[in-house]
């Protein structure tokens, strides 16, 4: 009964892992179609396609063109260089807690059986900042992590 105690702990961390890297992965919605919905409905709006053609001459048609991805596909989406680094390191210092809790309740309450969770939660967790050391070193070293000017503000 204290293998298969050991096992389901081992299991519902490992799955807690996944849980929270499929709900980080479901954050941005399909660009795509977000882009060929608004088309359909600017085409509806207009009656004719001299109306439409009137309003795409005009100033606010080349801007909604423009923020359309400027041929009027999807808008291209450009996430920040840091963001999956962003990423590892919350994931990485999350499963060091999970782990560090673990030790915490082998230790304290004198249950071993905690210990075994506590290691494969934390070695990978250590693995995650590794990672995102060394993503971060030659992102760097590459050039992609370039400072943007600030925005005027409107």
């Amino acid at each position: 009964m204290e293998h298969l105690a050991k096992v389901l702990i081992i299991c519902a961390v490992l799955g807690f892992f996944a849980f929270i890297t499929w709900i980080a992965s479901q954050n941005l919605p399909d660009r795509k179609k977000v882009a060929f919905d608004a088309q359909k409905l600017l085409l509806d709006k207009f009656q004719s396609a001299e109306e439409l053609n009137k309003f795409l001459s005009t100033e606010a048609g080349k801007k909604l063109v423009e923020g359309l991805g400027g041929n009027g596909g999807a808008p291209a989406f450009k996430s920040h260089p840091l963001a999956a680094i962003l990423a590892l390191v919350v994931l990485g210092f999350t499963g060091i807690g999970l782990g560090v809790t673990f030790l915490l309740l082998a230790k304290f309450n004198e249950q071993p059986d905690m210990l075994a969770p506590a290691i494969v939660v934390t070695i990978p967790s250590l693995g995650l900042l590794i990672g995102a050391a060394v993503s971060y070193h030659l992102k760097k070293k590459w050039g992609l992590l370039k400072r943007e000017p600030a925005a005027p503000e409107a």
